[in-house]
């Protein structure tokens, strides 16, 4: 048996990428119990973002900076697998929204 990822707080395979990809180490998100304060807080700026604005910054982060973050994430492009990227980006935009609707 080899190591196993992090359990996921969050709902479906979305929740599970955004646990083994360690995306709660800089980002917030409460529907993951993350808490990262390096990068921007994704309940505030998911809901105002398109699935293709979520692609871009998680696949080429340098394109558009944050306003007061570093430009320090980095591209997960060919780290994880397209069904992955598009559950990561189904998560993210059900996880905020929802959380902006509570």
């Amino acid at each position: 048996p080899g190591i196993k990822p992090p359990a996921a707080p969050g709902q479906g395979p979305g929740a599970q990428v955004f646990a083994n990809n360690g995306c709660g180490a800089c980002h917030t998100l409460a529907a993951a119990q993350a808490g990262g304060t390096l990068g921007p807080d994704l309940d505030q700026v998911i809901p105002g973002m398109s699935k293709d604005k979520i692609h871009e910054a998680i696949v080429d982060p340098s394109a558009e900076i944050a306003q007061g973050f570093p430009d320090s994430m980095p591209s997960f492009e060919g780290k994880i697998s397209p069904q992955e990227l598009n559950q990561l980006i189904e998560f993210l935009v059900s996880s905020a929204a929802a959380d902006a609707n509570s």
